[in-house]
């Protein structure tokens, strides 16, 4: 997640989403949070101009819309509500490895007494092209991390960007390989360019 993609349609979706969760679990976000980079990423807005995308989640789309109105673009506006029944883990995550680890560590503890954290990468899951240490690693979560988090006990939510591949394939492939990792059920919900794995 970048303070740049605050408020953006995929942020609508999510919110929306991890609000209907929150209605049966208190959540941690971890906003696996990363510098701006200056890009233009983020700037998928115009939903907000279209009403019918309201009945998603009212709330949600009342508070999105007048944060893209008023130019407001930092994940810290919603911490600062009640509309999702969380608590927000909110460090930068960078490539070096042991920020890494200290930042699993202190993650841990931190949601320690909720059932379900949620994981917000820039990308998603881990790609064969960029391992753990590497430049650009921050914007990914890795399968050993999310293996820690559901091994901890707690429910997890993943948010994942689509590449340039066949979507319902992707899914498909993706939660085979995390069913056969974790030996839990896997929920792919989608959301135009994007998906949620729920892992339970």
């Amino acid at each position: 997640m970048k303070n740049q993609y605050f408020a953006d349609i995929n942020d609508y979706y999510k919110y929306s989403l991890l609000q209907q969760l929150s209605e049966n679990y208190e959540i941690t976000v971890a906003w696996w949070l990363t510098d701006d980079d200056g890009s233009t990423d983020g700037r998928k807005t115009d939903y907000v101009n279209k009403p019918a995308l309201r009945e998603l989640s009212p709330e949600i789309f009342d508070f999105m819309k007048a944060c893209v109105e008023n130019n407001i673009r930092e994940v810290s506006v919603i911490e600062n509500t009640n509309l999702i029944n969380a608590r927000y883990y909110s460090p930068l995550i960078t490539d070096d490895m042991d920020q890494r680890q200290n930042y699993m560590d202190d993650l841990m503890a931190f949601a320690e007494g909720t059932k379900l954290i949620f994981v917000d990468p820039d990308n998603g899951m881990e790609i064969k092209s960029t391992r753990k240490g590497n430049k650009n690693s921050g914007k990914y979560i890795y399968l050993d991390e999310i293996k820690r988090i559901y091994d901890a006990g707690y429910k997890l939510l993943i948010y994942q960007h689509f590449g340039r591949v066949n979507h319902q394939d992707f899914m498909d492939k993706k939660s085979q390989e995390l069913e056969k990792l974790l030996k839990a059920k896997i929920t792919p919900t989608k959301f135009g360019n994007v998906a949620f794995f729920l892992i339970t």
